[in-house]
């Protein structure tokens, strides 16, 4: 269960949320992996969530492990919406990243660095690489993974916003098409967006909560086929006059 905790001048006032479903994206633009219970580092993100990425091709290679570059520098959903069929298993406890196609093709490689021959000609046979590289698998050294921003590392999505679009727009949408690492419930619908600035405890862990999260086409893409006929982005657009959902 998450306190949610609102300060106003002299007033703390503590509601209980209850947190339904934690998932994790240890490879960008990859289907999510539900966890039962998962590790928070400081200033980032869940342990292993966003830690590997393939690069598209498009860009050039990123030149190290460390720093922070553009998402279009890899392979992501808005472009590539067939990604919606692949899946990233970890084994922490063998050291080892497996990677599932969508047509049962399966490769693996190190969680820590070493040979990636493998999974990286595995990617170039299922994707079309850009012109300045090939597909290759990209690590990131730091706890902080590859996110959009430089500033944030947990997404929350409120379960009664995702069911309040789907009763106005009459369509099926799956609450993973929004990417979330935490969804919520006992909150009014859009209700979220009274909690930027505040902050939230979650047992243990202690987050600020910075802002709306604003939405892009890769939430067209159904989490399971990859299908993109249902646009989100419109949806919200049509029915809210604005394109955020969570936080």
């Amino acid at each position: 269960k998450a306190h949610r905790v609102r300060q106003a001048p002299g007033q703390v006032i503590s509601m209980t949320v209850r947190v339904e479903y934690i998932y994790r994206y240890p490879v960008k633009g990859f289907r999510a992996e539900r966890l039962q219970r998962g590790v928070i580092a400081a200033g980032a993100g869940l342990l292993w969530g966003r830690a590997f990425a393939f690069t598209s091709g498009n860009q050039p290679p990123p030149p190290n492990d460390t720093d922070w570059v553009q998402a279009r520098t890899f392979i992501q959903m808005t472009v590539y919406p067939k990604l919606a069929g692949f899946r990233a298993e970890l084994d922490e406890q063998q050291g080892l990243l497996h990677i599932n196609a969508p047509d049962r093709q399966t490769s693996t490689t190190r969680l820590n660095g070493g040979e990636d021959t493998a999974v990286n000609a595995m990617m170039n046979q299922h994707f079309t690489p850009g012109a300045q590289a090939p597909i290759q698998l990209h690590r990131l050294a730091n706890a902080h993974g590859h996110w959009d921003f430089t500033d944030t590392g947990i997404s929350i999505i409120n379960l009664a916003t995702v069911e309040w679009l789907e009763w106005v727009s009459g369509l099926s949408l799956s609450h993973l098409r929004f990417r979330g690492n935490l969804y919520v419930s006992g909150l009014e619908p859009f209700e979220e967006f009274s909690l930027a600035g505040k902050t939230v405890r979650f047992g243990s862990v202690t987050m600020k909560i910075l802002r709306p999260a604003l939405r892009c086409a890769a939430t067209a893409a159904d989490p399971w086929s990859g299908d993109t006929s249902i646009d989100v982005v419109s949806i919200l657009r049509t029915y809210t006059g604005h394109a955020f959902c969570g936080m």
